[in-house]
């Protein structure tokens, strides 16, 4: 990596008549909601982007999340709704009065220009002036690690060197808000965890405001400070990486956030589940009473494979993950529980039958 320029820093406009706490709110969606028809992509959605956080837009395909940047961003208009940024109202602006500044998955560069060029498009547009323009897109090249590489063109580029010219091209004019639509879902998976270290260097350096919009769930965790996980133009949960990891509000969070082991059943008198594998102690506190249905979630970590335990297992799968080695097993019901065994522990055959067991404090008791 080459010598830095002086990092970019991004400066929120605030008026004399705003709050503190309206102050440290970046974008405010009330109410929001999109129908195409029939369909309703967005449900009345709420939400708050704090001033400087990076919040990842979690979710399955058709989950939402493209449609609420396209609305953010203004290049779709919402069937009802506010949309509120830096305190004013934004919803039916035009996208180019929103400052708003958007990385998108296929780079979208100028062939024809060179990098140097296609970072000072951006402030072309916004009229600065060339010498100006040239300091800023010196900073922006050095702040990616491109400074050497100004001339080159897109097509003299590797894949990671064209997501950092537009990553600068979007960072040089300082936008109050950048969106992230995938941006590096083209990437191999080595270069992607690189990028995803940029980009959490990026936003560290300059404070600003992003909203990443991705369907990886390793990438949302290792990217965020809070994670919006969206289902069926819904908000399930908006929580930081660890809480929603930890303690997942529903069934879906828990299967989609990580590998979870979701055991549904009846709760019964002493904090226990009745299901069809058993009967299994509940952790104390979970909120249910006798009679109502419920489900047990225990993350894979946490199982525990011994010559005996709460249930027995048959090994049907073994996978071997570098620093884990992944085991599902099949219980007597059908259902399958998936441990994780730390590398270097004893293979186990396949056909292996074992007990099953996890601590009590370990489970997660949610609504069915």
């Amino acid at each position: 990596m080459q010598a830095q320029a002086k990092p970019l820093t991004f400066n929120t406009p605030e008026s004399s008549t705003k709050t503190e706490a309206t102050a440290l709110i970046k974008l405010r969606i009330e109410a929001l909601s999109k129908h195409y028809g029939n369909i309703c992509a967005l449900q009345s959605l709420n939400l708050e982007v704090r001033s400087g956080e990076l919040l990842t837009l979690l979710g399955a395909s058709g989950s939402g999340k493209t449609t609420l940047l396209q609305v953010i961003s203004g290049l779709v208009a919402p069937s009802s709704g506010r949309i509120v940024i830096d305190g004013q109202d934004q919803t039916h602006a035009p996208a180019h009065k929103r400052g708003i500044g958007v990385v998108f998955q296929n780079y979208a560069l100028f062939p024809h220009l060179t990098v140097a060029q296609n970072v000072a498009f951006a402030l072309d547009m916004r009229g600065v002036s060339r010498s100006e323009a040239r300091v800023q897109v010196a900073d922006a090249l050095a702040m990616v690690g491109l400074k050497d590489l100004h001339q080159r063109f897109p097509r003299e580029l590797s894949g990671g060197q064209q997501q950092r010219v537009a990553l600068a091209r979007c960072f040089v004019y300082k936008p109050s808000l950048i969106l992230m639509d995938e941006p590096l879902s083209a990437l191999d998976r080595q270069l992607r965890e690189s990028m995803q270290m940029e980009i959490k260097r990026l936003h560290r350096e300059t404070g600003s405001t992003i909203i990443f919009v991705t369907h990886d769930q390793d990438e949302a965790l290792a990217l965020s400070d809070r994670i919006c996980l969206m289902h069926n133009g819904r908000i399930e949960q908006i929580d930081a990486p660890q809480v929603m990891y930890e303690r997942p509000r529903s069934v879906a969070v828990a299967r989609f956030i990580g590998l979870s082991n979701v055991i549904q059943g009846r709760v019964m008198t002493g904090d226990r589940i009745e299901s069809a594998d058993g009967t299994f102690a509940l952790p104390g506190g979970h909120g249910f009473a006798p009679g109502d249905q419920a489900a047990l979630v225990v993350r894979p970590e946490h199982i525990v494979l011994e010559d005996t335990g709460v249930v027995q297992g048959q090994v049907i799968e073994s996978v071997y993950a570098g620093v884990e080695t992944r085991v599902v097993l099949r219980l007597a019901s059908g259902n399958s529980i998936i441990a994780r065994r730390a590398s270097g522990m004893p293979s186990l055959p396949l056909g292996a039958v074992l007990g099953v067991q996890w601590p009590t404090h370990q489970g997660h008791v949610l609504k069915a």
